[in-house]
């Protein structure tokens, strides 16, 4: 089980790398959905901390 927390925990850095291309790729485009990418990304990286933070204490 814990292995399958730990994947989890490093998919949330996958996930924010992704969002953090999306967003740049927003900025060069001019999109509109630059802010909406981007703070998916710091909601991935801050998950990953708390995944990581959580599973040390358990």
């Amino acid at each position: 089980m814990k292995t399958v927390s730990v994947l989890f925990q490093y998919a949330y850095l996958i996930i924010a790398a992704f969002m953090g291309y999306k967003a740049f790729d927003e900025y060069q485009n001019g999109g509109t959905k630059l802010w909406f990418y981007f703070l998916f990304a710091i909601a991935a990286v801050a998950m990953f901390f708390f995944k990581k933070h959580f599973n040390k204490k358990m």
